[in-house]
């Protein structure tokens, strides 16, 4: 559904297109070196020259780190110097169609793994035992919206978690202003008919009739109908769990929409976007951008009451308590607050790694907080981390 290039590029594959979860227990713990390269990439323009240069640059920094664990000469490295040939062409495909941030793995047991994310990531370069999962994690269970764009002229249903999107056959609900006239029985729209939208607020009966009307009356009236077959028809299309719908389109639009809709109660936000004026990789896009933004909220509305109960039984600060807690499964969710002293790299399996491993393993749920975000307690703000338990020790 989405505009993405990377899937044509050889060995560059999309995150949307993984099981993460498989992936994360297969690159975690092994008994070779693990290289991890998490690097931000530019997506398009003349900046996507700046792609093999970010590439070089991790490599000279794992350079280092083969060389003080004596691998110069390993897997890791041939696979290495194999892989920065590449980067002297800053117009081959693999630098031109690169997303947001590049995940590059490098086994000693199987061929490197190339990941493309579609959001721009802090840099890190990691040598152990388990590969750098974290930038994985944002795709673990993530919550979904509904996206309802509304257009006189071609209405769409979309489900969306912020990060890959798919688009919902509409099936016989019409899509358009002149499908709706002919959802009724033609005889029946001549006749003088009274009917209330569902659930309106402060909306009173209409009144239907085929003659008489003026030209901006009856066009008001069809816009009604259709608005009323949509908002009765689509919740069956929504049926799967989600987080609420968003209405996108323009502002008139979504207003009147939301004013008489059925399921008024579901719709979180508007979005100003018109799908006629763009394409739909640009309309996706603003809409999955907008999807991200309302799940960062969400996600830092949970994180500052986690942090307003830390001190108490089922709120957990302290580090090596929170990996205890994690390996016993008793860890509900763990926030990780970026830029904390989690996210040191100078181990080779580095904390918030092995908090997030453990959580997932055990059915937690993981989810990172950007520090400008947040008015953090002191304690938090010094580990980084914040769980939230199941139960006690």
């Amino acid at each position: 559904m989405k505009e993405n290039q990377t899937q044509n590029v050889i060995g560059l594959t999309p995150v949307e297109d993984l099981n993460v979860k498989e992936l994360m227990e297969r690159v975690s713990r092994q008994d070779s070196p693990i290289l991890s390269l998490i690097i931000p990439m530019e997506k398009k323009g003349a900046m996507t020259r700046k792609n093999p240069i970010r590439f070089k640059n991790a490599v000279k920094e794992a350079r280092g780190k083969l060389k003080q664990q004596k691998l110069e000469e390993s897997v890791l490295a041939k696979q290495l110097d194999e892989m920065l040939l590449t980067a002297d062409d800053e117009s081959a495909p693999l630098w031109q169609n690169q997303d947001h941030g590049l995940a590059a793995y490098f086994f000693s047991f199987r061929e490197p793994l190339l990941i493309s994310l579609p959001f721009t990531p802090s840099q890190r370069t990691l040598l152990g035992n388990s590969a750098d999962v974290s930038p994985l994690v944002h795709f673990l269970e993530r919550d979904s919206f509904y996206v309802l764009y509304l257009d006189l002229g071609g209405t769409k249903l979309f489900r969306s978690n912020g990060f890959a999107t798919q688009e919902i056959p509409l099936g016989e609900i019409p899509a358009t202003l002149d499908a709706a006239m002919l959802y009724d029985d033609p005889e029946k729209q001549l006749q003088f008919r009274t009917t209330k939208a569902p659930s309106a607020a402060g909306v009173g009966a209409v009144s239907y009739h085929g003659h008489g009307a003026t030209g901006e009356e009856e066009r008001n009236r069809k816009i009604q109908r259709f608005f009323e077959i949509l908002s009765s028809d689509l919740p069956a299309l929504m049926k799967e769990e989600s987080k609420g719908v968003l209405l996108a389109g323009l502002p008139e639009t979504c207003g009147r929409f939301s004013a008489m809709s059925s399921f008024s109660d579901r719709i979180v936000e508007h979005i100003d976007a018109n799908l006629s004026a763009s394409s739909e990789g640009e309309f996706i896009a603003i809409c999955e951008q907008a999807i991200r933004d309302q799940q960062e909220s969400e996600t830092v509305a949970e994180f500052r009451e986690a942090s307003g109960k830390v001190g108490t039984p089922l709120v957990e600060t302290r580090l090596d308590d929170m990996l205890n807690a994690a390996r016993e499964g008793r860890v509900q969710q763990l926030f990780l607050l970026e830029g904390g002293k989690v996210f040191d790299t100078s181990d080779t399996e580095p904390m918030d790694i092995r908090l997030a491993r453990n959580v997932v393993e055990n059915g937690g749920e993981v989810s990172f907080v950007q520090a400008q975000k947040v008015d953090a307690l002191p304690e938090v703000n010094e580990s980084g981390a914040v769980a939230v338990l199941r139960y006690a020790a």
